[in-house]
Formats: C-alpha cells, sequence, structure tokens
C-alpha cells in the first residue's frame, strides 16, 4: 500500500506537519514515514528532535501516495542542489522534464519564485526577528504589515539599479539579494558585487534618508519576496517610536562601518 512520505530536516516547521498528517492517519489511513537527507537526529523549528525512519537516497518513488515538503530554515535561500540530490528528489525532477508522473496526490518540488507567501502570521514572525522592529510589540508588527508591500521577485529580476530615486526601505522575507555596484574599466562597464543578504536583512536604507539617488544596484540570486516600505511611512514609524529610531540609527552606523 502506498504511503505518506515527509521530509524532515533542520529546522523544519513542525506546526505545519501538525494539521496535515493527524488527518491523513484520521480519515484516510494512511500511513506516516517520515523521511531525513541522512539516518542522523534533525531538530524542527521548534526543538523537537526526531530521527527520521528513512534516508531519501531509499525511498522508492512507486511507493509514494503524497510527499510532503514541510517549510523551514532551508527553503529560505537558493536550493537547487537539494531538489537535485540523488534519490527521491532526482529522480522526480527527471520525470518532470519530459515523462509523465506517476499518481501521486501533490507533488511539491516548485522553486521559491513560485511559492505564494501570504501567511500574516510568516511575515510577523520574520518581521519580529529584524533587528530594527525586534523590541516591537506584536500591535506595532501588525502596523507595519499593514502600511508594507510583500512583493514576490524572480530570479535574476533588479529591485533597483544604480541612479535610479530612493523612496523605499526593503526586508527580505524569503529568499537572497545582492547588492553590486557598476564601474568602467578601460571603457568597458563592469560590476563588483558587494554584498550577498539573506532573510530578516535589510537594504535600501542609506539613501534613503539622503534623498540621493541609488548608488549601488539590487538584484535577486533566486525567486525572492520582500516586505516594502515606503520612505512616508517609515518616517512616520519613527516619529510615533524613538525606539526604532534608535534601532535604526544603529544598524545604519554598523553597516558604514563595514
Amino acid at each position: 500500500m502506498k504511503k505518506a512520505y515527509t521530509l524532515l530536516f533542520d529546522g523544519y516547521a513542525d506546526w505545519e506537519l501538525g494539521y496535515v498528517l493527524p488527518e491523513l492517519r484520521r480519515i484516510g489511513k494512511i500511513d506516516v514515514v517520515t523521511v531525513g537527507f541522512t539516518d542522523n537526529p534533525v531538530v524542527s523549528m521548534g526543538g523537537l528532535r526526531v530521527i527520521p525512519e528513512k534516508v531519501l537516497s531509499k525511498v522508492n518513488i512507486e511507493d509514494v501516495l503524497i510527499f510532503i515538503l514541510p517549510g523551514g530554515h532551508m527553503w529560505e535561500g537558493t536550493y537547487d542542489s537539494l531538489v537535485k540530490k540523488e534519490g527521491l528528489f532526482s529522480e522526480l525532477v527527471k520525470k518532470e522534464e519530459g515523462k509523465e508522473l506517476p499518481p501521486i496526490a501533490k507533488l511539491v518540488i516548485d522553486r521559491v519564485d513560485e511559492i505564494t507567501f501570504t501567511e500574516d502570521s510568516k511575515v510577523s514572525y520574520l518581521l519580529s526577528l529584524c533587528p530594527i522592529f525586534s523590541h516591537m510589540t506584536d500591535l506595532h508588527i501588525s502596523y507595519i504589515q499593514k502600511v508594507a508591500d510583500i512583493s514576490p521577485f524572480s530570479k535574476g529580476e533588479f529591485i533597483y539599479k544604480p541612479g535610479d530615486g530612493s523612496n523605499e526601505l526593503y526586508i527580505i522575507l524569503r529568499g537572497e539579494v545582492e547588492l553590486f555596484y557598476e564601474f568602467k574599466e578601460n571603457g568597458i562597464s563592469k560590476e563588483k558585487i558587494l554584498q550577498s543578504l539573506k532573510p530578516v536583512e535589510i537594504f535600501g536604507e542609506i539613501e534613503l534618508f539622503g534623498g540621493e539617488k541609488r548608488k549601488t544596484g539590487a538584484r535577486t540570486m533566486c525567486g525572492t519576496i520582500l516586505c516594502v516600505i515606503k520612505k512616508k511611512d517609515l518616517m512616520d514609524l519613527i516619529s510615533a517610536d524613538s525606539c526604532m529610531a534608535i534601532a535604526l540609527l544603529k544598524h545604519i552606523c554598523s553597516k558604514s562601518a563595514t
């Protein structure tokens, strides 16, 4: 009989599995098998220490009714190497590229740029981890969510280019962004990568307060989701919260020093 398989890895979102697995067992009478990249114990986001029952490379695709990939820290950057690992994932990718998929109820191997990110609880949690917002109450975070835009970007998309106007601050919720500047050498245009930024990191704030045009550019390294706060809304927040003004000043000073 086919079974439900779920991938476990360090930092997986254990509460997500808490919704679906009991219903699979109670209503569907489906056996559940936990799978890991290795047979070593993993620790969930909530601190649960679990030993996977099977190693991913040993799973037979024909035994799979449904394969569940929970959310977690692993997906917060590029993960092409993960979906192309030896074993089940590589087999699924090959099948997707030219063969008919077996009758699997749900197959999730899409990249981050194809994932919808709309859960308020996730956005709120990630914003609370951001250094300039970490002191804020849930009410403050809720207000930020209301005034901000949650914007998805595809891999390789420019968020802004050198010379663009600066009217927004950006916080990475998912994905990865590289900052770069352009220069000419012997009449040839070139660019230099300055920094790679990951989830809950901030960028775009330096020129924002000086009203200057962007001196650097920002481009996504994979499918990315940003929290975008306009200058006016940010100034309103700073006016209402002196602690945020101090936190933002510390952040800018530490960034300028590096």
